[in-house]
């Protein structure tokens, strides 16, 4: 299954703020995934898929975790997808499940997009809701393709370029948005 990028969805509340077009306004810094200290078990990168046993690149961030820990929101802005995303597939003869499971993607005013997979259960939130820096939005858990309980975290600038998190972790919304 190739790897899309979630559809930048634009505004139309004025949630944009003063009408900026390009990167927003927010100097607002990428923030905490979850509570506490967390270990990545599987960074960004090419790896050997754990269900597919293929190389393959990984364009999140594995974060291991117990079923139910908090998962946080790293910055401001709206749900633009909430839903349960996973298939079957027959590899060397058996039945497998790949995808993200129960997922919850957030846009912040100017683009950047952070997408939160593998959700113990759908997340509370739904589509346009706003979201608040640190805001619980949901719960690590092991739903669609996965080896074990943990987040997997992807960030976006609003080019679509998938982003390594540990890597901005700190760096300004406005900072990630230039990335093309």
């Amino acid at each position: 299954m190739p790897h899309l990028p979630p559809k930048a969805v634009a505004p139309t509340d004025g949630y944009r703020g003063n009408g900026a077009k390009s990167y927003g306004n927010s100097k607002e810094t990428l923030g905490a995934l979850l509570p506490g200290a967390h270990v990545i078990t599987s960074p960004f990168g090419r790896r050997i898929h754990p269900i597919l046993k293929t190389a393959k690149d990984h364009k999140g961030e594995d974060y291991r975790g117990s079923v139910g820990t908090p998962l946080l929101a790293p910055f401001s802005g709206r749900v633009v997808e909430s839903r349960y995303q996973a298939n079957t597939v027959v590899r060397n003869g058996r039945k497998v499940t790949v995808g993200w499971g129960h997922t919850v993607v957030i846009q912040a005013p100017n683009g950047v997009r952070y997408r939160a997979s593998h959700m113990n259960t759908a997340s509370p939130l739904r589509f346009g809701d706003p979201v608040a820096k640190g805001q619980q939005i949901g719960q690590l858990g092991s739903s669609g393709g996965v080896s074990g309980p943990h987040l997997d975290a992807m960030l976006y600038s609003p080019s679509g370029k998938v982003l390594p998190v540990s890597a901005y972790r700190g760096k300004t919304l406005n900072e990630i948005a230039k990335i093309r």
